[in-house]
């Protein structure tokens, strides 16, 4: 690297290097001094291919008037790269021929650099929000005026679900129509205009998570699980399928994943990062806290021929023993990964694959970070009183009047109603209240079409709209306790959408 680029240098040099030289993550961050890096496309190869060729940047007249004035570390403006060969021809290339690698804020270099959690590939939207990345995405990919209509019945979403996408023609790129039927067969009498289908994906996106045997470990931090069943009927990859659907028609992402499942699917399958703790099997992970936990060698080779653990390190072509302490990190690394990706890695590839359906996998890639909240429950941002408040628009008459006192009166026992499902002090819960309101049990990452609107009804039990979405708040109160008592009756005892 003794001829390669020199920090503040204006004249770059291909490196002597051998062409065998490994240009990885970590090499390439060890060279680069700006957060932008501009590499030779291919169009530029033959003409820099040539041993002995020397590259300089020419200056606008500008930037020469200004020598010298300019401040360290400031880019100056390329306007195009002259090569000159060792026989004096000038070969002009535009600098258009050079591609931008950003590298992002956050990269760390890992020891390890199996363990780099990094796609260095294009920028990432890390300037625009969530909900603008999936917006733009559903612009382009989902077809608003075509509609796949899936008849579904409570007691079976699985099957009428399954039943109705592997036919033929059932598009995937048009707006997903749900309508329910109760458990006589006859219909709930609903046209779905977002409430159905708010409920709907919250119910198999539940369904997904708990009833298929393709997870495992605690509900909202569940690992892969080998099913030979479920692979044969192609179940990982209609999991991918359904969550991308979902995030396009008010429903959850897969906010149930472990930290370790989601970097194996978010990193591009580069990255190796899994967590001790995401390993469901209690004795499993104990046997693998006694290796890290060692504090002679003897504990460690003891620890190593554990059942099962000795076989791990068998089919990873490592012997059951070590020379050093010291070894137990890295040892506990390879256990951890080997369990949490590397047996199912074929089965988190399925996965991948259904979440390409819309495009959401390379929007998942280019924005990791952003993404977290929809996959992992610990990034989900947290329901508060004030949030629920805040969603809701009231509708209140005319000031003065004696229906706007009512009114007002309601909106307070509706607010310390919010207050008391925040602190566990009611019955029902905030995702609760949202359930019965809209169909979602969280605020859907797009929003929810119309803005949720708060109306009033005469009456002592609360209603609702979750196409609209509309709550109609009970006026015939004049107790708050009253009034409590009613919301949580009203809440949890009406299951279904439209007009509860």
């Amino acid at each position: 690297m003794a001829d390669g680029p020199l920090h503040g240098a204006k004249k770059l040099c291909i490196p002597r290097t051998s062409t065998l030289f490994k240009w990885d993550a970590k090499e390439v961050v060890s060279v680069c001094v700006r957060d932008t890096l501009y590499i030779a496309s291919e169009q530029c190869s033959l003409s820099m291919a040539q041993p002995r060729i020397d590259t300089f940047l020419e200056e606008s007249s500008t930037e020469r008037q200004n020598e010298g004035t300019s401040e360290m570390g400031t880019t100056p403006s390329i306007t195009r790269m002259q090569a000159v060969d060792d026989v004096g021809v000038d070969v002009v290339q535009e600098i258009s021929c050079y591609e931008s690698l950003v590298i992002e804020d956050d990269f760390e270099i890992s020891d390890d650099e199996g363990e780099l959690p990094i796609v260095l590939t294009q920028p990432s939207d890390r300037h625009v929000s969530l909900a603008s990345i999936l917006s733009g995405i559903r612009s382009n990919e989902v077809d608003e005026n075509a509609f796949s209509f899936i008849n579904v019945r409570r007691s079976q979403l699985w099957v009428d679900l399954c039943r109705r996408i592997t036919k033929g023609k059932f598009n995937p790129k048009a707006m997903v129509s749900i309508k329910f039927a109760d458990y006589h067969g006859s219909s709930e009498g609903a046209v779905d205009m977002g409430g159905p289908r708010r409920e709907y994906f919250r119910l198999v996106i539940r369904a997904v998570n708990l009833e298929w045997g393709i997870f495992c470990g605690p509900e909202d931090n569940r690992i892969i699980f080998p099913n030979a069943t479920a692979r044969s009927k192609d179940f990982y990859k209609l999991v991918g399928r359904i969550i991308a659907w979902s995030l396009f028609h008010g429903g959850p992402g897969g906010n149930f994943l472990s930290k370790s499942l989601y970097n194996a699917i978010a990193y591009n399958g580069t990255s190796k990062i899994a967590h001790l703790e995401d390993i469901s099997d209690k004795d499993l992970r104990e046997k693998i806290s006694s290796i890290k936990n060692a504090g002679t060698i003897d504990e460690l080779n003891a620890g190593l021929k554990q059942p099962y653990i000795e076989k791990i390190l068998d089919a990873q072509g490592a012997l059951p023993s070590a020379s050093s302490v010291s070894e137990k990190h890295r040892i506990c690394d390879l256990l951890v990964r080997h369990i949490l990706i590397d047996s199912v890695q074929f089965l988190i590839n399925d996965m991948r694959e259904g979440l390409e359906t819309l495009g959401v996998l390379q929007a998942i890639q280019r924005n990791p970070e952003k993404f977290r909240e929809l996959f992992i429950k610990e990034y989900l941002p947290k329901l508060d009183a004030e949030i629920v408040d805040l969603l809701f628009v009231p509708k209140l008459a005319e000031e003065g009047s004696n229906k706007r006192a009512a009114q007002e009166q309601a909106i307070v026992y509706w607010r310390d109603y919010l207050q008391d499902c925040m602190d566990g002090d009611s019955k029902a819960s905030l995702n609760k209240v949202l359930i019965f309101s809209t169909g979602a049990s969280v605020p859907p990452p797009m929003g929810y079409g119309n803005t949720p609107s708060l109306e009033f009804v005469e009456g002592e039990l609360p209603k609702s709209n979750t196409c609209a979405p509309v709550l109609y708040l009970p006026l015939g109160h004049q107790e708050y306790d009253h009034f409590k008592e009613k919301m949580d009756f009203g809440i949890l005892n009406s299951p279904c959408f439209g007009y509860a």
